[in-house]
């Protein structure tokens, strides 16, 4: 069985498993970690959206009840 963690579900909402710690003290794993977390930046806008459209669901089914 596999954990949330490593569910669809978790990716599709949570956007950390896609990036890299930048604060390691080695300066070539840093960079690298930069450089990776830069290649991956254009999926925030869709965790963005994701989020915001859900809030506004939660947001109108709560003024709904």
């Amino acid at each position: 069985m596999t954990s949330f963690q490593d569910s669809v579900l978790f990716r599709y909402f949570f956007f950390h498993w896609l990036f890299r710690d930048a604060s390691v003290k080695e300066l070539y794993q840093r960079s690298a970690a930069i450089a990776h977390n830069k290649a991956n930046r254009h999926h925030l806008l869709a965790y963005l959206r994701r989020w915001i459209a859900l809030t506004l669901l939660m947001y109108f089914a709560g003024i709904m009840l």
